[in-house]
């Protein structure tokens, strides 16, 4: 069964290699990801990587190296919320990107900040945060018995983390990164 998820993983475009992660190793990544989450992201708020702690409380954890065909999905996987209400978020359409710069919102990169939702919100005296969600594979893992499929992208101290995990000095050049993919398996 591991064999399947990692010969499927493998057949992911952009997905370069894939390891098992020993229980040390991803109590390790744990840590770097706690402590990543304390410092201020995108120069905003402070982070919760919801697709990686996700990933890492499955019972099975994977990590792999991807490169530049790797595709992110379609869904955004940056979010930034004040309470319950998203503030700004990850938007890949450039039509869509400029439509709200001209309505006055913050466009900076491929992030938009809603203006009118931030100022109305943060008069309430709400803690922002970002959120990194999980991502979706562009071809999903199916084996038997293999459920809740979940994919995250570490934080940069945890992707330098596992890069060193793989042992090819290769990885560290542009263009390569790194998820983690957690599951679970149903007992027969």
């Amino acid at each position: 069964m591991l064999e399947n998820v990692i010969k499927q993983l493998k057949e992911v475009p952009g997905v370069v290699d894939v390891i098992v992660l020993a229980r040390d190793n991803i109590e390790a990544i744990y840590a770097l990801e706690e402590e990543a989450e304390k410092k201020i992201m995108m120069g905003f708020a402070k982070g919760l990587n919801l697709g990686v702690r996700e990933a890492l409380k499955r019972s099975h954890v994977l990590a792999a190296i991807t490169d530049m065909n790797f595709n992110w999905g379609d869904k955004p996987v940056v979010k930034m919320v004040i309470g319950e209400e998203v503030v700004g978020e990850e938007v890949r359409d450039s039509r869509l990107l400029e439509e709200y710069r001209r309505r006055g919102n913050l466009v900076l990169g491929n992030f938009v900040i809603y203006r009118d939702k931030v100022k109305s919100i943060r008069e309430r005296g709400k803690e922002c945060c970002v959120l990194l969600l999980p991502l979706e594979l562009s071809k999903p893992v199916r084996v038997e018995n293999v459920i809740n499929v979940v994919v995250g992208s570490p934080s940069p101290p945890a992707d330098l983390f596992i890069k060193r995990l793989f042992n090819n000095p290769e990885f560290f050049k542009a263009g390569y990164g790194t998820i983690v993919v957690g599951f679970d398996v149903l007992k027969p």
